[in-house]
């Protein structure tokens, strides 16, 4: 009696175990998905061409570079470099490269002859890369083995570190030869880098999808697959995001955020960025060739209520095209308080009393914003017809050099030459792509770029920044924050600065 007491006991255990032992039998692993929103069409995804957002939000999970920013404090890091020397002079760099780093899809072995070949192809003319500017410093580059790298300057160029990293300016991502050549025309869809996500389809230039690369070098990322989608309108992304088609996304509405922060389903990771947004103008054509023009459009627009009631604070106001986080950045600019007596007085005086009549060419991101500058501008006169275009169409539209007026909003690193030299250098402009032509500079940002001596070069840079500003070259409105909202599932996300998505370290739980 008592065995069979003592075996009742056990059976009844082991009986009320049973559903908890299902349970967990039926719990599956978190599926390592992640789908993100993108906000407009991804053009194409090779380095020599590429330059829009959504473009380098996919490719930096695709390709690396030598060198890479660490997203949370902007340092320079390894990628396939592992080290790197300068010579005294500060013309020759050296690059100590990763071994055993694979191709995607069976490519082969990297070597310092596709960092060779990379930058060869940018420098050659008949590729006509928007990038080339980005070199101009750069003589040559000399295969010192398989493993290392020499790059010779015609000058010493204190920033090149940067022109080599892995930025939204792609030039520093790496391509393989074989599979350029291979693709041909076609290889902007088929990239082969050595990242941690291999391209799996793209599906109408509106959505890409990524797969994990197993042999990425650091080791295959936690996620298998991620999906870019394109939604361009927020409101659009939100509802997505809350019915769970989507995992994470840059939201822009400050409304939204401030809900997001609030509801224990999201995760919001904010951060500032390294945007900054300005009206620009084309100055070889009137009525913007004429300064008090241009000065009547800096008195007309609050910047600040720009910033506190169309972004709800997520940014700050700008004075000067370069950002305080870089290096030479000087607040001693002339400003352009807001002023609407004075914009309609500076009109009158530059013949258009009655005021004047302007295309104005924008991105959909900045509808909000436009809509209230353009509004702020006609209570002086100047009526602006807001011209709404995705990436592809704005930057088609400027390199024309028909529109008068753009919506320009501009991400780069941390040292001023990459911004300096690409939007106000005088050979940054071949013919037809006159917009914000303006050689003023050419003399600081020539000299800042070979000069060797930090403080000569913060010095220059400052005198091209108070030039820039005297003469009204552009009106800069403010700088950017980035808001990027996730589900709670999603763990390991950290906001780029340069409004990259980085997804190795990204992870999902249950």
């Amino acid at each position: 009696m008592k065995r069979y007491v003592a075996w009742a006991w056990v059976v009844a255990l082991l009986l009320a175990a049973v559903p908890a032992f299902e349970v967990l039998a039926a719990e599956e692993p978190s599926p390592q998905e992640l789908v993100v929103r993108i906000t407009g069409v991804i053009s194409n995804l090779d380095p020599a061409y590429f330059s829009l957002l959504q473009d380098y939000e996919v490719a930096s999970n695709i390709y690396s570079a030598l060198v890479k920013y660490d997203p949370a404090t902007m340092e320079i890091l390894p990628d396939l470099a592992e080290s790197w020397d300068v010579s005294s002079d500060g013309k020759t760099y050296t690059f100590h490269l990763r071994q055993n780093v694979s191709w995607q899809k069976g490519f082969g072995p990297f070597t310092a002859a596709d960092v060779k070949y990379s930058y060869d192809r940018i420098l050659d003319p008949d590729t006509a890369s928007r990038h080339q500017s980005q070199l101009l410093s750069l003589a040559s580059v000399e295969v010192v083995d398989d493993y290392a790298v020499r790059f010779h300057l015609n000058y010493p160029y204190a920033p090149f570190i940067h022109i080599v990293a892995g930025q939204r300016a792609a030039q520093g991502f790496i391509t393989n030869q074989q599979a350029v050549e291979q693709f041909g025309d076609d290889y902007p869809m088929h990239p082969i880098g050595t990242g941690p996500f291999e391209l799996e389809a793209w599906e109408g230039k509106e959505k890409v999808i990524l797969k994990a690369n197993p042999d990425y070098f650091l080791g295959p990322p936690q996620l298998n697959r991620v999906t870019f989608l394109q939604i361009i309108e927020d409101t659009v992304a939100q509802l997505a995001l809350e019915n769970g088609e989507i995992d994470a996304a840059f939201i822009s509405s400050p409304e939204a955020v401030v809900r997001y922060r609030d509801d224990d389903r999201f995760a919001v990771h904010e951060a500032g960025s390294m945007t900054t947004t300005m009206i620009s103008f084309n100055t070889t054509e009137p009525p913007f060739d004429n300064i008090d023009v241009r000065k009547a459009v800096a008195h007309a627009v609050n910047k600040q209520d720009i910033v506190d009631y169309v972004w709800g604070g997520m940014g700050r106001v700008s004075d000067n095209p370069v950002l305080p986080e870089c290096f030479g950045y000087t607040d001693t600019v002339a400003k352009y308080a807001y002023d609407p007596a004075r914009a309609r007085a500076l009109l009158a005086q530059a013949g258009h009393p009655g005021g004047l009549d302007v295309d104005w060419v924008i991105s959909p991101w900045f509808g909000n914003s436009a809509t209230a500058i353009s509004e702020m501008l006609r209570q002086v006169g100047i009526r602006a017809n807001v011209l709404q275009m995705d990436g592809a169409g704005w930057s088609a539209a400027i390199k024309s050099g028909d529109p008068l007026m753009s919506y320009m909003a501009t991400t780069r690193p941390p040292d001023p030459d990459s911004l300096l030299t690409t939007m106000f250098h005088s050979s940054n402009f071949p013919p037809g792509y006159n917009l914000m032509r303006y050689d003023k500079v050419d003399a600081q940002l020539d000299e800042a770029r070979e000069s060797t001596d930090t403080e000569r070069r913060r010095e220059l840079y400052g005198e091209a920044q108070r030039l820039i500003m005297e003469d009204v070259a552009v009106v800069p409105l403010f700088q950017t924050a980035i808001a990027v909202v996730v589900h709670n599932h999603v763990k390991g996300h950290v906001t780029d600065p340069l409004w990259g998505f980085t997804l190795y370290p990204i992870s999902i739980e249950p």
